[in-house]
């Protein structure tokens, strides 16, 4: 993890400009950095094991197939492996559950 130093300037940033952070590390560390620079009702965390956890509609914010492809390579990050075929069918096979419930309009 970098240092706090490194971080503040984009930590206050992200702050400012949204309404809530959501967090899918489980480290609790990262959240009480978060935490100090802004408001902890602001703060969600992903975690399942985390009784503050709270579940993300993916359907309300991933909406058109470029959006859920980018998010299965987000979810999935290219790494320098020696055979990406697994990695590529993952974020593929993430892809492929997504896209059929956009194109039917289901949640």
């Amino acid at each position: 993890m970098a240092t706090a130093e490194v971080n503040e300037p984009i930590l206050r940033r992200i702050a400012d400009e949204t309404n809530g952070l959501f967090l899918s590390a489980s480290d609790p560390a990262r959240l009480k950095l978060l935490s100090a620079y802004c408001d902890r009702s602001r703060l969600f965390t992903l975690n399942p094991f985390d009784d503050r956890g709270v579940a993300w509609d993916i359907a309300a914010d991933v909406t058109e197939p470029r959006v859920a492809l980018e998010m299965a390579f987000t979810l999935i990050p290219e790494a320098s492996e020696s055979q990406p075929y697994f990695a590529n069918a993952s974020r593929h096979l993430m892809y492929g559950v997504m896209l059929p419930f956009m194109l039917r309009g289901l949640d």
